[in-house]
């Protein structure tokens, strides 16, 4: 892990990333992941990654009001 992260990011969600990360490089095309289950994994641990911010800017004090979190990505 980065180490300029500073711990800041959900240990779970890192290893999911890394699990998706690891499905995608597969040497097996077939077992490789498709496109729509990775564009919704990433939605959902884009998702988690925003609420886990928001957690923490709320404990921190900052102001959550001007912050704008939004999905950029909307499985369908």
């Amino acid at each position: 892990m980065d180490p300029n992260l500073g711990g800041f990011y959900a240990i779970d969600a890192a290893l999911n990333l890394a699990a998706l990360a690891r499905a995608c490089t597969s040497e097996k095309s077939a077992d490789r992941p498709g496109m729509t289950k990775i564009v919704f994994n990433l939605s959902v641990l884009t998702q988690s990654s925003s609420e886990m911010y928001e957690r923490s800017w709320t404990s921190s004090g900052l102001e959550t009001e001007d912050v704008h979190m939004i999905s950029p990505v909307i499985a369908r």
